[in-house]
């Protein structure tokens, strides 16, 4: 894999800069490759407030929820929406758009809706996700999204899968809570023999104080190494927050995360970040997140 990564690396270098379509399409083709091999068919893309945290999304409570642990959009009080869109490795043709949905029904809970594209024409991935969460008690919420996913590479034809993913989050005190989240928790065939991957995040969520979260989560891809991440966000006033991150595998792979949040009016939040990749590097997000009061 070591080597893998270093050959794509001199690709972007040797060929992107032409900005060619042939070029790009037969990098995406390698991409492609690379996540079916590896396992990573599915859109890993959480919202820019998660990418800028480290992407420690399974105990984040906001509408970014609705990309990550589904049980996050529980804590919804009328209605939010998020329209996000990164910019990997500064590729224009790598972009991924997410948007995403959550409504509280009340008594019934919370339904919301996940967009998420990435590609170009040539190739292409899509991912919709309808979400549902609802709190059992004031600590305890259950969530669980059922995903339509598509794959479409131009002179081979699209194809189709669907799955779901489960969510829990608890609060343990006041202050600190945990997060359970599971990708596809039943394998899926999705291209000959080649399944979706399950992926398992567990994290914590700690109030320092009022100012201050600190975020720190394990994944682990089934057949492949843990990640260890960790996030810190501060809010230096009510309009303004920074925050940061990283995700590590130990042995080949770190990204470092550095963003901010700046709040447009009381309902309308944008949020701007960027990633670093020690192999690949920067991919730049930009998010905005709409609270009805």
């Amino acid at each position: 894999m070591i080597l893998i990564f270093r050959n794509l690396t001199l690709f972007l270098r040797k060929y992107y800069k032409s900005m060619f379509k042939k070029s790009v399409f037969s990098f995406l083709l390698l991409f492609a490759a690379i996540k079916l091999t590896c396992q990573f068919a599915t859109i890993e893309s959480f919202g820019t407030k998660a990418v800028g945290i480290g992407t420690c999304i399974s105990s984040l409570k906001d509408i970014n929820a609705v990309y990550g642990n589904v049980a996050g959009i529980a804590n919804t009080f009328k209605m939010d929406g998020n329209l996000s869109y990164e910019n990997r490795f500064q590729a224009f043709d790598l972009s991924v758009i997410n948007f995403g949905i959550a409504k509280n029904f009340n008594k019934t809970g919370v339904f919301g809706l996940s967009i998420k594209k990435f590609g170009i024409s040539e190739y292409n991935e899509f991912q919709a996700g309808i979400n549902y969460a609802r709190k059992l008690t004031n600590a305890l919420s259950l969530g669980i999204r059922f995903n339509i996913y598509n794959l479409v590479i131009e002179e081979y034809g699209n194809r189709f899968a669907c799955n779901a993913d489960l969510g829990l989050q608890y609060d343990l005190t006041e202050k600190l809570a945990i997060g359970f989240y599971v990708i596809n928790p039943f394998p899926v065939k999705f291209i000959g023999e080649t399944k979706l991957p399950t992926l398992v995040f567990l994290g914590l969520n700690y109030k320092v104080s009022e100012n201050l979260r600190l975020y720190t989560e394990v994944e682990k891809h089934i057949d492949h190494d843990f990640f260890i991440k960790a996030g810190i966000e501060f809010d230096f006033m009510d309009k303004f927050s920074i925050f940061g991150g990283f995700r590590n595998d130990l042995e080949r792979f770190s990204d470092y995360s550095l963003g901010f949040r700046y709040a447009i009016s009381t309902n309308i939040d944008l949020n701007i970040c960027s990633q670093y990749n020690s192999t690949l590097g920067l991919s730049p997000s930009i998010g905005v997140s709409y609270v009805m009061k």
